[in-house]
This record gives structure tokens, C-alpha cells and sequence, in this order.
């Protein structure tokens, strides 16, 4: 992760600026999304926030729309990440708005999404779940880390055959667009959880077995989950 957070760094392209249409699109978002995914999420979430600003001279308003209402999401996962919800019911009625004025079916439905995790962080899984299921756009093609949001809520109210069912699809989808945002490692840890919670052997031992291969070298700040896997493997394959 530190050598990935140095290649986005390397392309780092000023927040907050005004982008010629001849230039490719702003590459710190990948930044940020590193950082979040390093563990660094208030960093993350500043990053996205100016990231909401940054738009090319030309763009219509329902594309600066469009724009800011995703980066905003963005910044939503990353607060909620580090803890800090007490901005998520303004960012997601800022969401609703901007999505409103999107082109995107996509984007109406991410203010949702925002709600979602606020209910979540106060373990209410009865409101955060029709929440989270309401920002579902595409099932292995929308934004991804709504799916894994929602089945680590139904993990949590004891429905690991829902969250199973929520993040198999995330495995079908692609690599890019809106799935770029949660890494393959993470949905085979999902799901191996979920697996396991099922008492379903074989195919948690699958999914630990990936984890652990995938994360062997990873950062330090990774290797409690690491433990945790080998642990769940270990003790399934006794």
C-alpha cells in the first residue's frame, strides 16, 4: 500500500484547481482512496472534500453536480471510517440535492447510501438497511462499498446468508468506475466472514485462504486482520 500511495502521490495534481479540458482527469483521487484504504481515513476525506471543488471550465451543472456529489460520498465513506459521523446528515442531504440536479440515476440514489452509514454508526440496523438497500444503483456494477457497508450491517443483525448475497455480485463486476473504491481483498474477507457465520466450512476456508495469501507482505496496519483469518483457517481446517 505505501509504494501505491507513492505512484498516486507521484501523479498528484493541485486540489481545488481548474482543469483545462485537454488534461486527463484529476489522478488524486486514487490518492485518496489509498489513504483510506492505508488506514488514513481523515486524511482521505480531507482529500476527497477538495476533490468535490475541482471541476473542468465548461462543465454544465448537472456534470459540477454530478461531480461533487460523488466526491462528497466519498469523503462520507472516509468520515465514517474514522469515526466521525457527526457531518454525515449534512453531507447527505448536500448529496440529495446535487444528486437531484445529476443526469445520473446513480447519484439520486447516493444521498441513501450517506444516510445509511449514519445509522449504522449508531448500530441501527433496522434503519440502516432499507438505507443502504435504497442506494443499491447496479448490484456488481454501482458503487461497491455500498454493498459491503450493507453486509457488514447484516452481519451485525445475525443475516449472513443477506450479506452473502449482497457481495457475491461485487466479485462479477469490474476493476474500475464505481468498483474501483473497495479492493478484491476485502470482499473475499467479507465474505468469508459471512461464510463462516453461515457455517458454511468449505467455502470460508476459501475466502480465508485468499486473505491470507493476498495480505502475507501487506503493511503493518493490516496484519490484526491477517491474524484474525489465519486464526478462523486454522481453526476450520483442524
Amino acid at each position: 500500500m505505501i509504494e501505491a500511495l507513492k505512484r498516486a502521490q507521484s501523479a498528484r495534481m493541485p486540489t481545488g484547481k481548474i482543469l483545462k479540458r485537454t488534461n486527463p482527469p484529476p489522478i488524486n483521487v486514487l490518492e485518496a482512496q489509498t489513504l483510506l484504504e492505508m488506514g488514513r481515513p481523515r486524511e482521505a476525506a480531507i482529500l476527497f472534500d477538495s476533490l468535490s471543488r475541482q471541476h473542468n471550465p465548461g462543465d454544465v451543472a448537472s456534470q459540477i453536480s454530478r461531480a461533487t456529489a460523488w466526491s462528497l460520498t466519498h469523503a462520507a465513506s472516509a468520515r465514517f471510517a474514522a469515526g466521525d459521523t457527526a457531518t454525515l446528515q449534512r453531507l447527505a442531504d448536500s448529496v440529495r440535492a446535487l444528486g437531484e440536479e445529476s443526469g445520473y440515476g446513480r447519484d439520486r440514489r447516493l444521498h441513501h447510501y450517506v444516510r445509511g452509514l449514519l445509522f449504522a454508526a449508531r448500530h441501527d440496523d433496522a434503519a440502516a438497511i432499507p438505507e443502504l438497500r435504497s442506494a443499491i444503483y447496479s448490484i456488481n456494477g454501482g458503487y461497491t462499498r455500498i454493498n459491503y457497508e450493507l453486509a457488514r450491517v447484516y452481519l451485525h443483525a445475525k443475516r449472513p446468508r443477506d450479506a452473502i448475497a449482497v457481495m457475491q455480485p461485487t466479485l462479477r463486476g469490474d476493476l474500475e468506475a464505481s468498483n474501483l473504491y473497495l479492493n478484491r481483498t476485502e470482499i473475499h474477507e467479507m465474505l468469508a466472514q459471512a461464510w463462516d457465520a453461515a457455517g458454511v466450512k468449505d467455502s470460508a476456508v476459501a475466502h480465508y485462504t485468499w486473505v491470507t495469501k493476498a495480505w502475507a507482505a501487506a503493511d503493518p496496519n493490516f496484519q490484526p486482520r491477517v491474524q484474525a483469518a489465519q486464526a478462523r483457517l486454522t481453526a476450520l481446517t483442524r
